[in-house]
C-alpha cells in the first residue's frame, strides 16, 4: 500500500538531479531502492488497479522504464536536457 514519498525520497531525487552519472548512482542503489523504487511501484500498482477496474475494457498493461534507458545526449556528452 502506497504511504506517501517521504523527506528521503525528495533528498534522494536532488542529489541524482545534482549528481547524474552511473558512478554516483551507482553508489546510491540502495538509497534508490528503498526510498524512491518501493514506494513508486506501489503507487503504480493502486493507480493501475484503479484505472483497470475504472477501464477494463482497454485492456491496459502495468511496466516500468529501465533507469538507465534515457540514452538523448548532445554531442558533446552532456544531457539533452537537463530540465523542463
Amino acid at each position: 500500500m502506497f504511504k506517501g514519498f517521504n523527506q528521503k525520497t525528495i533528498d534522494f531525487m536532488w542529489s541524482v538531479r545534482l549528481n547524474n552519472n552511473k558512478p554516483w548512482f551507482e553508489e546510491h542503489k540502495d538509497e534508490f531502492k528503498l526510498d524512491f523504487q518501493i514506494p513508486m511501484k506501489e503507487l503504480g500498482q493502486e493507480v493501475f488497479a484503479k484505472i483497470t477496474a475504472d477501464y477494463e475494457k482497454y485492456g491496459f498493461i502495468h511496466k516500468l522504464s529501465r533507469i538507465y534507458r534515457d540514452a538523448r545526449r548532445v554531442r558533446d556528452g552532456r544531457l539533452y536536457r537537463d530540465n523542463l
